[in-house]
């Protein structure tokens, strides 16, 4: 939770170096619509996210499935199981299981979410090798678009002939459009490797896991070390509903099932005066 305030500074940060980025392209161009034109191929991340990662990771799982005519014929019937991968085809049941060690993580961005199961996994197989493009086609053309995009970044760069400086702020602001996906990747990850000690709290707690995460850290800690008291019901209005006020990384006050809607309600009436 601490971290929490600081999660939103890399869109502070590219406001600023678009700002003057732009400012500088409009000086150059005098035209608006070449300027969104001109910033739209420069303003890409600098390096590939996660998310491209495992879908390029899952199109080369789906193109060894390809080579392997008694594997293709089980994920297309629908009935493969990883009891039968692990028996008949234990290579790739092995490199599916790295993937899955990778990045099963993925849909967590929200604590309350939760990763994926094993069998999505292979549902996943499944539909790309019924799509119509071919995995290794697929593969190719985001390999493609990626050194296309890169490509555009320079070209773009060298014409404008840009000076130091402002080629500096355009670095930056790839970086910070990086981590703008970055730092919800670690959310997700963060949520997803706490996980076995959330269980184990659950147990102690005699609450379901998906319960203790909608206790704040310091009730979790309060019943932990002083055996404090859990109200389940409150927790029950809170899975419905839930609003906090967060002052200096520190929640003050958690608000629960309609008096959660209610400062809902009226945050969005205040924004809109």
């Amino acid at each position: 939770m601490k971290l929490t305030r600081y999660m939103l500074t890399p869109h502070f940060v590219e406001l600023a170096l678009s700002e003057s980025i732009r400012k500088w392209l409009l000086g150059k161009l005098h035209d608006e619509s070449k300027v969104d034109e001109t910033f739209t191929n420069i303003a890409v991340p600098s390096k590939e996210t996660n998310s491209v990662k495992e879908q390029k990771s899952l199109l080369k799982i789906v193109a060894e499935v390809r080579k392997n005519p008694p594997l293709f014929k089980q994920f297309e019937k629908g009935l493969i199981r990883f009891e039968d991968l692990d028996s008949n085809f234990p290579e790739i049941s092995e490199t599916i299981k790295n993937h899955i060690i990778k990045f099963a993580w993925m849909p967590m961005v929200s604590m309350t979410n939760a990763p994926r199961e094993r069998k999505e996994f292979l549902d996943m197989i499944s539909s790309n090798l019924r799509a119509d493009e071919g995995s290794i086609q697929a593969l190719k053309r985001i390999e493609r678009r990626a050194r296309e995009r890169k490509q555009i970044v320079e070209e773009t760069l060298e014409k404008l002939n840009m000076p130091k400086e402002i080629v500096r702020y355009v670095e930056a602001l790839q970086e910070f459009i990086f981590l703008r996906s970055f730092r919800m990747e670690i959310y997700g990850q963060a949520h997803y490797y706490v996980q076995p000690l959330l269980n184990e709290i659950a147990k102690k707690s005699k609450l379901m896991s998906q319960e203790i995460k909608y206790m704040t850290h310091l009730e979790i800690l309060d019943f932990l070390e002083n055996k404090g008291i859990i109200r389940q019901d409150v927790i029950r209005e809170r899975m419905i509903a839930y609003a906090f006020i967060m002052r200096n990384g520190i929640v003050s006050e958690v608000f629960a099932g309609k008096k959660a809607e209610e400062m809902k309600k009226r945050e969005v009436a205040e924004d809109t005066v």
